[in-house]
């Protein structure tokens, strides 16, 4: 007969250890994506967009996934176009499928203080060394894919 003592603890430290096993399983089925991805890509604005309606502009982008644990990731993402000028930072977080294990999301905050049409979604997938991302902006209507070799 167990006590409610020794029966609390024994069920305290077995989920604790099941919990550890499980967090060690998950991050050994997904794909080390952490280090700096870069690319280049072309992104369409909708016609009602409020700086560049209709077009079309090159861009450069740098691609930081500064951490990663199981299915999730934490991202910096840096851009610019690819005539100059100054970078834009946006974080963002992703999710691999859990079924798909190549595949993923990644929610987008858009730049520090802009407003929230500019925040966007990106679908992903990781095949032989790269990422391949196409990005969707919900509120300013901009689209985008591209191809990122880690550095």
């Amino acid at each position: 007969m167990i006590d409610s003592r020794t029966g609390t603890a024994f069920l305290v430290a077995a989920a604790t250890s099941l919990a550890a096993v499980d967090a060690g399983a998950q991050s050994g089925r997904f794909k080390d994506i952490q280090g700096t991805w870069t690319g280049s890509y072309d992104i369409a604005f909708s016609k009602n967009h409020a700086a560049q309606p209709n077009q079309t502009t090159r861009n450069m982008i740098e691609f930081t996934v500064y951490r990663q644990q199981g299915n999730l990731f934490w991202v910096e993402k840096r851009w610019r176009s690819a005539a100059g000028g100054d970078w834009t930072t946006e974080y963002a977080v992703g999710a691999f499928d859990l079924d798909d294990r190549d595949d993923f999301l990644i929610a987008d905050e858009g730049p520090k203080g802009a407003p929230l049409d500019s925040i966007g979604m990106a679908f992903g997938e990781i095949e032989d060394g790269s990422l391949f991302i196409t990005y969707v902006g919900l509120g300013d209507a901009a689209a985008y894919a591209v191809e990122l070799r880690r550095q």
